[in-house]
């Protein structure tokens, strides 16, 4: 009977130091979580107000500046900006055509 008292003693005394250990886990992943989370939030707050602050808004994951002028099928964003133009021809990133 001593035996089996022991065994159960035994195994009594690992799960609890395993739960206190998972207990010590939990409580410094907290303890590093809050600061990660709060950069994180403060950063996504900051590019809201940065999108407010320029007029910006979403639209279907494409964001819309309020200063420029749209118009279906257009590739210049506002009067007097280069155009986008398509070419046949690939450019390098220098703008320099590359022959195919």
């Amino acid at each position: 009977m001593d035996t089996i008292i022991a065994a159960v003693q035994g195994v009594g005394v690992f799960v609890a130091g395993a739960l206190a250990r998972f207990g010590i886990f939990l409580a410094a992943l907290a303890v590093l979580a809050i600061p990660a989370l709060a950069i994180a939030l403060m950063t996504r707050g900051l590019g809201r107000l940065r999108q407010r602050a320029l007029k910006l808004s979403d639209a279907g994951g494409f964001t819309f500046s309020g200063m420029v002028s749209y118009a279906p099928g257009s590739s210049c964003p506002s009067p007097g900006a280069r155009c986008a133009r398509a070419s046949r021809w690939p450019r390098s990133p220098t703008g320099a055509v590359r022959s195919r």
